[in-house]
């Protein structure tokens, strides 16, 4: 009713004295409700054209939309932003109804997946949520997860019908610190030689012990994230250490990505592969964009210009300009002011153009044509100063011919996909102004929009809404520990009126010789959900807008950022004719199928068993009407199959066949941000960083008694179970098991040995068969070789085909590659039956079913067996130890995470305390602390502590 009151009060906002707005704010509710319904009689009474009452549907359009299809925001905290490898990534996932802030109901899972720099996904994992609160880990092993660049994701089923914007992403780096490893100093400049764009490429390798790595040998490739590499030279490093050389760029490489990949050469060592990103950033390739407050330029009237410059790495870069028109005159001058966004003031004359000579840096200038202004237009213009906690001024600009003391304009704002607002504006004079009451939204991004009668868009501006109503958390300790100390911090949360608050929140303390911290930059629960996650495009820097307190420049910087950026859309896409959306919601995990018969017809009645012993679940249904089926409340860990089973009406299994909805990761789009390597361009606090890293693993090892000995690598053999290998268990050139069958996902056969057998393609002078190489291929599937159902006349490849489309990783469990004379020599004498066969010409592949009939193309009638792509890891907590007495054995503390716990709650009295020890080194702790209490209001904090040497 409040927001329906603010929408009707609206209509009369541009003539509307503010006492009697006041009169409506300190009104009952039953008051307001009479007078409301006054005001709309009148309005239908008094207003003929009816079209005042189109705000009516216009909101209940906007509310609708809101109750049928709620939005949910995503926030995660991990507990550091970079890690090791082999680490653990612990985190907490907070997800809210964006309407409202509090948990969500809506969706009771969250997917939490890791996408490596090729934006393929490693590893996903699924964490239930409790009114809105999710927490667990995942395991950074070096097997998935290399030395490299990640990014992180968050989201649920639900928010996939949304805009991909809304998903949470975060990049990070894992490395691979060690003696090996060299640190690299990169420039790259530009220059045009015979139409082409080369590269003068300046690189100096630097040892970890500080010396320079000199007379190497090197490997240099260039690549663009893709396979293709577009330059490859080998160089030897000089005296210095560095490496001085030319590349020419082609015209189809990606400039955006463009890698420098480098490898010692140098026999027996083991220095790693070294990615170094090639960032150009010419000052003639910057992005830079003017753009009018509003959508557009109109002549004669003034104008606010946000401008915004972003360099060829992604980030912004600073310029400055002046504004000439055609004859040549300063019109005026302009200047970024943060991150290459900044805005001026502009009045276009009729007629004229317009050019900026822009400053990109080094002197060097560019001449960019500002937007044509037109003759006849609307001009929108928002004054939100930060002094004014009351009201935002609008100022509506219009020329003659756009006035009308009878068409209707239409204002509209709305916030969180809700409208907040809503006035009928009559543009019956040059500037109309109107003042919406702050109150009327809730913190964060809103959007203010001008339609025309039509409730077409004309003009659109978004601003951001400050209550200062955040929580307050207060961190109290002890001002220093020793090492190895206990540690109790003190928590108090309130809100911005001092009353206690009960809240939900999540802390990760932190080495700050170990882990680097931007505790002014970072994004927090704060800069992404009031921010990050209502406009689109990459936002750098989030946290400079929340950091401490808030300044001027800071809000006026804030301002024009979303000046120039754009709005994430609250309503869904892809709706379907019925007008459901294609991601339902998921309360919990479920498995769920149809049952048709040989007709592929649905079968109704029919019995359904799920079975599995890890863990142990047994659980039967009848399929419905349609042939369908569901198992609810369904908890799969690492390595869990499903045995499942549809019987007819007489209790057998012939004649039936399942079809399950599996699930499908979303197609997302990689960051447009790059990750640099811990290595490349190291400054003097990072290098202080790495040293103390490198220093700290070295001490374990020599505390533990480890020698630094070369790599030896022991193969184990593998075994495929039930497998027909003529040469026994394991007898094969190579093995694809059930744990690389299980990554390949829904890979078909094809993809799988394009993928993991090398040497295959199609071959022969007609490419009608498959080849190793240059030996002709054999399949043999169960024991059966598929040459036996040839017909004598079919094209060998087309034949091979269905098998290799047919057959996909959930139908196979092993793959054994037989190529050399020691494994083929028994196929050839089984299967080809020609004496003199050459056993070098041919190759065979024994593929292992599950069914056991896979040479038939049948899977076996009504059973299905289901191994989950997605898990539920099993829980586990962060290991803290507690050092309540002095051991002198003990292995010395050197954890980068010095502590973790997603679920520190306050009581009624805002209160909580959290106890740790410290390790056993002395440094500065960073306390890294979000939260919410659910119910609107969301908390971020930072502390600092100390621990000293013991007797200092």
């Amino acid at each position: 009713m409040n927001i329906f009151f603010h929408h009707i009060c609206a209509l009369f906002s541009t003539d509307t004295p503010q006492r009697i707005r006041n009169f409506f704010l300190k009104s009952s509710p039953g008051l307001i409700q009479l007078f409301l319904s006054f005001i709309l009689c009148l309005i239908i009474s008094f207003r003929s054209t009816g079209q005042a009452n189109d705000l009516v549907p216009m909101f209940n359009r906007i509310r609708d939309t809101a109750d049928r299809y709620p939005v949910e925001k995503v926030f995660m905290q991990t507990d550091k932003p970079f890690y090791h490898v082999g680490d653990t990534m612990w985190f907490k996932g907070y997800v809210f109804d964006a309407s409202s802030l509090t948990g969500t109901d809506t969706s009771g899972l969250l997917y939490v997946e890791i996408a490596d720099v090729n934006n393929q996904v490693v590893k996903t994992i699924m964490t239930p949520l409790l009114d809105g609160l999710g927490w667990g880990y995942l395991d950074l092993n070096e097997k998935d997860f290399p030395a490299g660049s990640y990014t992180l994701r968050a989201y649920t089923n639900w928010m996939r019908n949304f805009d991909e914007h809304r998903i949470f992403k975060k990049q990070f780096y894992i490395n691979d610190i060690s003696r090996k490893n060299w640190m690299i100093n990169s420039q790259f400049n530009t220059f045009q030689e015979d139409n082409d764009k080369v590269v003068h490429c300046y690189l100096r390798f630097q040892q970890m012990n500080g010396e320079p790595a000199t007379d190497r040998e090197v490997l240099v490739e260039l690549t663009d994230g893709a396979s293709k590499v577009w330059y490859k030279n080998k160089f030897e490093t000089d005296v210095n250490g560095t490496l001085v050389f030319n590349f020419r760029i082609p015209d189809e490489a990606d400039v955006n990505k463009l890698t420098l990949r480098v490898q010692d050469l140098r026999i027996n060592e083991t220095v790693p592969e070294m990615q170094v990103p090639v960032f150009l950033n010419e000052p003639a390739q910057a992005d830079i964009q003017f753009m009018p407050e509003g959508g557009g330029l109109v002549a004669g009237i003034q104008s606010r210009v946000g401008l915004k410059a972003i360099s060829e790495d992604g980030k912004g870069c600073n310029i400055s300009g002046i504004i000439y028109n055609r004859e040549g005159k300063e019109i005026s001058d302009f200047k970024s002011s943060h991150l290459g966004m900044g805005s001026f003031n502009f009045t276009p004359e009729a007629g004229e153009s317009y050019v900026a000579e822009v400053n990109v840096g080094n002197n060097h200038i560019r001449k960019i044509p500002l937007p044509a202004a037109k003759s006849s237009g609307i001009v929108l213009q928002i004054k939100n100063p930060l002094d004014d906690n009351d009201s935002v001024r609008i100022n509506i600009f219009s020329t003659a011919d756009r006035r009308s003391a009878d068409e209707p304009y239409y204002l509209i704002a709305e916030s969180r996909g809700m409208g907040c607002y809503g006035a009928l504006v009559l543009l019956n004079k040059a500037v109309k102004t109107l003042y919406i009451n702050k109150s009327y939204f809730p913190g964060g991004v809103a959007r203010i929009i001008l339609l025309n009668a039509n409730h077409e868009p004309l003009c659109q501006r978004l601003i951001f809404i400050d209550h200062h109503d955040e929580l307050h958390a207060h961190i109290s300790c002890k001002n220093e520990y020793t090492p190895e100390d206990s540690v109790a911090l003190h928590i108090d949360v309130t809100d911005n009126s001092g009353n206690p608050v009960r809240s939900d929140l999540s802390m990760a303390v932190t080495d700050d010789g170990q882990v680097e911290l931007d505790s002014a930059g970072r994004i927090s629960i704060v800069s992404d959900i009031l921010l990050t996650s209502d406009v689109r495009g990459y936002v750098e820097d989030p946290g400079y807008y929340f950091s401490s307190f808030m300044t001027e420049k800071k809000w006026n910087d804030l301002d024009n950022l979303l000046l120039t950026q754009g709005w994430v859309s609250y309503s869904p896409k892809d709706l379907q004719a019925s007008g459901n959306v294609r991601y339902p919601a998921r309360k919990s995990y479920t498995i769920s199928g149809k049952v048709t018969n040989i007709f592929n017809k649905p079968v109704p009645g029919s019995q359904v068993l799920l079975l599995s012993d890890k863990p142990f679940t047994l659980i039967n249904t009848i399929t419905g009407p349609s042939g369908e089926f569901s198992f609810n409340g369904i908890y799969p860990v690492d390595n869990t199959s499903y045995f499942i089973q549809a019987r007819n009406k007489h209790n057998k299994s012939f004649g039936v066949g399942i079809d399950l909805n599996e699930y499908h990761h979303p197609v997302l789009k990689p960051l447009q941000e790059r990750n640099i390597p811990w290595y490349v361009n190291v400054d003097t606090n990072s290098l202080k960083t790495i040293q103390i890293q490198l220093a700290n693993r070295e001490e374990i090892d020599r505390l533990q008694g480890r020698h630094m000995l070369k790599e030896v690598v022991v193969v184990g053999q593998k075994v495929i179970q039930g497998s027909k290998n003529l040469n026994g268990p394991g007898g094969a050139n190579q093995v694809i098991d059930e744990s690389a069958l299980k990554k390949a996902r829904d890979s078909t056969l094809r993809q799988i040995l394009d993928k993991y057998v090398k040497g295959f393609h199609l071959g022969g002078k007609t490419l009608n068969k498959y080849v190793l190489f240059d030996q002709t291929l054999h399949l043999v599937i169960d024991g059966v070789n598929v040459d036996f159902f040839k017909p004598e006349f079919e094209n060998r490849k087309l034949f091979y085909d269905q098998y290799l489309d047919y057959l996909t990783a959930k139908d196979i469990k092993g793959v054994e590659v037989m190529k050399t004379p020691r494994y083929t020599s028994t196929y050839t004498q089984r299967y080809l039956k020609d004496p003199l066969a050459d056993i070098n010409s041919n190759a065979f592949i024994e593929i292992t079913t599950y069914s056991g009939n896979g040479a038939f193309l049948k899977r076996t009638p009504g059973v299905y067996l289901f191994r989950p792509l997605i898990t539920f890891n099993a829980p586990a907590r962060f290991y803290s130890p507690a050092y309540r007495t002095k051991d002198e054995n003990k292995l010395i503390d050197m954890r980068s995470t010095i502590y973790w716990d997603p679920n520190v709650i306050t009581d009624t009295a805002g209160k909580a305390v959290v106890s740790f020890y410290t390790s056993s080194k002395p440094g500065t702790y960073t306390v890294v602390m979000e939260g919410s209490d659910m119910d609107g209001h969301i908390v971020s904090t930072i502390k600092k502590i100390e621990v000293v040497k013991a007797g200092n």
